[in-house]
């Protein structure tokens, strides 16, 4: 019995000894690039809606993403080619319906989001709820509401990331982190230019309705 422990325990040795030596041979450091503002500012959601009102073809202007939008498809395929899987959906399906979640319980109460007059699509909507304030946006505005629904300010979408630069806008999404008591906002600005910036704005305060400070990172360095 002895003997039989000794042999087990030499042939677990040799088994882990082998499972680090491939994966210390075959581990790889990636290394990202550092990035950091390019620009910023701190405004106060009030002087946004005076600018915005003040400039009526800023959002005249607006153009949907649609428009001037790459072609996501394109890129997926410059980078890997035909080696694309074709049943990535069924599987992300499968994923979803093996992992499902019983339904959430029914709201406590509802009211309309933020309209989309104008025609920009997609609208990419998206929307956060803090502790007094309820903020919604797409490609179009920013509006913020009080939980039951009444509108407190909105401004259009370009206006608010005027301040770092922003000629245009997309895919907005924001959120409220308990943990901080704050809303973070990122977007994409200036995305086919040759001065592209993932954007990023917290507010001072759990308040949306008065400071958010703003911050403008550079995605291609290179303008190419």
């Amino acid at each position: 019995m002895k003997e039989v422990l000794q042999s087990a325990k030499a042939i677990l040795f040799t088994f882990v000894s082998i499972t680090l030596f491939f994966a210390t041979g075959f581990a790889q450091t990636t290394q990202g690039l550092q990035g950091h503002e390019t620009v910023k500012a701190t405004v106060n959601f009030s002087d946004l809606v005076a600018y915005d009102q003040a400039h009526p073809e800023i959002r005249a202007n607006q153009k949907s993403p649609k428009e001037i939008e790459f072609n996501h498809g394109d890129i997926i395929q410059k980078m890997h080619g035909s080696d694309v899987p074709q049943n990535t959906h069924q599987m992300k399906s499968s994923h979803h319906e093996k992992f499902v979640q019983p339904n959430s319980p029914p709201p406590v109460t509802t009211f309309n989001g933020e309209d989309g007059t104008s025609g920009v699509t997609p609208p990419d909507v998206s929307g956060a709820v803090g502790p007094v304030y309820v903020v919604t946006t797409h490609n179009q505005d920013v509006k913020i509401s009080t939980k039951n629904g009444t509108q407190v300010s909105s401004v259009s979408l370009t206006a608010f990331w005027g301040p770092i630069g922003g000629q245009y806008s997309s895919d907005p999404k924001i959120v409220y982190d308990p943990s901080a008591d704050r809303f973070i906002f990122v977007c994409l600005v200036n995305y086919m230019s040759a001065t592209p910036l993932l954007a990023v704005a917290v507010t001072a305060t759990n308040d949306p309705t008065g400071a958010w400070y703003q911050f403008g990172v550079n995605t291609d360095p290179t303008g190419a």
